[in-house]
């Protein structure tokens, strides 16, 4: 236990992790732990998965998160596993590789009674590099992955410079995200609604809408996506981000212990400095912070195996970067080496948390007799940026839809993106510009969608004539 100001952690699972620590790191050189934010529905238990590299290329290994007994291991990259990221559901899990791939896989079916695989894990989805004849994927080792809120996309970031968003069914890229001038270390994606963060080596950290695409698609899926929100004050590499539950706050942490609180909701006003809510200094460089599921709170370890808890209504709000001792609730001792990104840290209700180690150790926490502070108040509703729905089809780059042969009565689907939430009304207009026949008739309306709508929405365009024949 350790006590900051009447706080304390209590090591709720101390005796079991003194008296029993699994080897996982038998022939295995990790790179990533992560642990899935419920029960897996095939396992009937939360699991923990540690991913790297082996004698025979990249490997996954998933564990029972309660006992840490290896349960599977899932093989196909042939090169060493980066990172790997559960869905919101936890039935699917997907994987980034340095050898440019991304794989979409579906856990095994285990029974968690009696210890025992029913049923194999696959592989459902290879999202394929260039180097693997893909001319949209990604160049380079792909470094981070996570699925959009909807669960229908995965985003990935890699050493590229790019972050790409893909449809997992198909393996397709749908949208390729370019404004970084370096190396991409982290991203986050906000659980409720279209907003990605990414940061990168040059301490760059960029705000995407990935809910509605408002820019103009190919046939093949890509656009190059612009940031709703660029801040450059981070002097020195981004170490991690992370997004609050219900989206409206995000941080930031740098290489020399700078981290920032940003306000999304004060997006729309510039896009600037005005986001950014309050700021500090942490004792060490932060591997990974993850917000309180229940509380203004920020969980947060350091680089020298410690364990943070900071109260966010404590740190400074008007530019000020010192800590202040009474922002640390309390502070926790990891017993083993970690490094790298070698650590997960997953706060539940209760006040708890879970961190998982990638040799083998799993802290169940608690935290006692902190003082309970509630989020900030939401900020007035703002006004949704306006978007365009657009068609592209030709090679060279305009926005025409010929009609190549005759077929009837075309028909366009508009498809609304980035899940269901809220009312959407798109304005379209079609018109004609060949000089032969047929001649299209010009239509004009509106598409809506009320919230939790989230069927395509078909616009039928015919002809008033063919070849002098009324159509």
């Amino acid at each position: 236990a350790n006590w900051m100001g009447g706080a304390w952690v209590e090591h709720v699972n101390k005796v079991d992790v003194e008296a029993k620590i699994e080897d996982v790191g038998m022939g295995m050189s990790f790179n990533h732990v992560t642990i899935s934010s419920d029960e897996v529905p095939s396992c009937g238990e939360a699991l923990v998965c540690v991913c790297g590299t082996s004698a025979g290329g990249g490997i996954i290994r998933l564990f029972d998160a309660s006992s840490m007994k290896e349960i599977y291991q899932l093989s196909g990259h042939s090169a060493q596993v980066n990172a790997c990221a559960f869905s919101q559901e936890c039935d699917l899990l997907a994987s980034c590789s340095d050898d440019c791939s991304l794989r979409l896989w579906k856990p095994p079916d285990y029974d968690n009674a009696n210890r025992v695989v029913r049923g194999k894990g696959a592989c459902l989805t290879v999202m394929r590099g260039s180097m693997h004849g893909y001319k949209f994927g990604h160049s380079e080792a792909v470094t981070q992955c996570d699925f959009t809120p909807d669960g229908v996309s995965l985003i990935s970031a890699s050493d590229d410079t790019t972050v790409k968003i893909w449809d997992h069914r198909t393996g397709q890229v749908r949208r390729t995200l370019v404004a970084h001038k370096a190396w991409l270390t982290c991203m986050a994606v906000s659980p409720f609604n279209g907003l990605l963060v990414s940061g990168s080596d040059d301490g760059a950290v960029r705000s995407w809408d990935i809910g509605v695409d408002p820019l103009p698609t190919d046939k093949t899926g890509v656009v190059r996506g612009e940031p709703i929100w660029v801040d450059a004050h981070h002097s020195a590499p981004l170490m991690c981000l992370a997004v609050s539950h219900d989206g409206r706050f995000g941080i930031s942490a740098d290489a020399e212990g700078s981290l920032k609180v940003w306000h999304f909701e004060t997006l729309g006003a510039g896009f600037g400095s005005g986001a950014l809510y309050a700021q500090t200094s942490i004792p060490r460089p932060a591997l990974l912070a993850r917000f309180d599921r229940e509380a203004w709170r920020l969980w947060v370890v350091m680089d020298n195996n410690q364990l943070i808890i900071l109260d966010l209504g404590s740190l400074s709000t008007n530019g000020q970067s010192v800590l202040h001792q009474k922002a640390i609730i309390a502070t926790f001792p990891i017993p083993a080496a970690i490094g790298g990104a070698y650590v997960a840290v997953q706060p539940q209700a209760g006040n708890t948390c879970v961190l998982a180690l990638g040799n083998g150790l799993v802290f169940h926490i608690k935290l006692h007799n902190a003082v309970h502070q509630e989020l900030p108040p939401p900020s007035p509703k703002r006004i949704p940026r306006p978007g365009v729905i657009s068609i592209a089809e030709d090679d060279d780059g305009t926005t025409d839809l010929e009609w190549e042969e005759f077929s009837g009565p075309l028909c366009v689907v508009l498809e609304r993106r980035g899940g269901c939430d809220g009312r959407v009304a798109v304005e379209y207009l079609t018109h004609g510009t060949n000089d032969d026949d047929p001649d299209f008739s010009p239509l004009v309306g509106i598409a809506e969608w009320e919230d939790g709508d989230e069927e395509d929405k078909e616009v039928w365009v015919s002809m008033a004539k063919y070849n002098g024949v009324d159509w």
